[in-house]
């Protein structure tokens, strides 16, 4: 085809008309697999393939802001084990039930977090977690509306660095906010969580 292909579409009201070209919908300008308007919902760069520089393409890196490589922070290995915890095991989809259970449809499984970049430095994760700024965050609801996000900042470990506890906390679809707190033991050298609560 030479011509461009365009589609139109009205919402039901009348209010409001949508057009676009199909090419709009799959440019994919750094060829890293994700269309730019996937990578502006995961605000990954659509001008670079590896938005993060740690060698792993934004399409399969499952924290794509977070490199890969560097030192392991002690941060990250207590988030590592108390995001286990946290996130929903299963992504259910506009329940208006916490955080726990609940992920925006544009998201496709992709789980969000507010945090310090740095103390995730290192992290593995087998699930695609997006770690925003706050000012990414209020930036991407903005553009996208609400955004289940767990904000996981608050990491306090105790000073023999044998505890720790995170406490977090998500809106709900209904913007009622949860919180939590997961109690962590370091055990050999591993942490492990010992208690892990939720409450509105």
């Amino acid at each position: 085809l030479d011509k461009e292909v365009r589609v139109a579409t009205t919402i039901p009201n009348g209010d409001v008309v949508l057009e676009f070209s199909i090419a709009d919908l799959q440019r994919d300008s750094d060829n890293d697999g994700l269309t730019d308007i996937v990578e502006s919902r995961l605000l990954t760069n659509p001008r670079s393939p590896d938005t993060d520089k740690d060698g792993i393409n934004d399409k399969i890196d499952m924290l794509p802001h977070v490199p890969a490589t560097g030192p392991i922070m002690e941060t990250a290995l207590i988030l590592q084990e108390a995001l286990s915890v946290i996130l929903p095991k299963e992504t259910l989809v506009d329940t208006g039930k916490p955080c726990g259970g609940m992920v925006l449809k544009s998201s496709r499984g992709v789980l969000f977090a507010v945090a310090d970049r740095r103390d995730l430095s290192g992290m593995k994760f087998g699930r695609r977690l997006i770690v925003l700024t706050d000012g990414e965050m209020a930036g991407l609801i903005e553009v996208a509306g609400p955004v289940a996000a767990y904000d996981v900042r608050s990491v306090f470990v105790r000073g023999d660095g044998s505890e720790a506890v995170v406490r977090w906390n998500c809106p709900s679809v209904g913007m009622a906010l949860y919180s939590g707190e997961v109690l962590l033991e370091r055990r050999e050298g591993i942490w492990r969580v010992v208690r892990s609560s939720t409450w509105q």
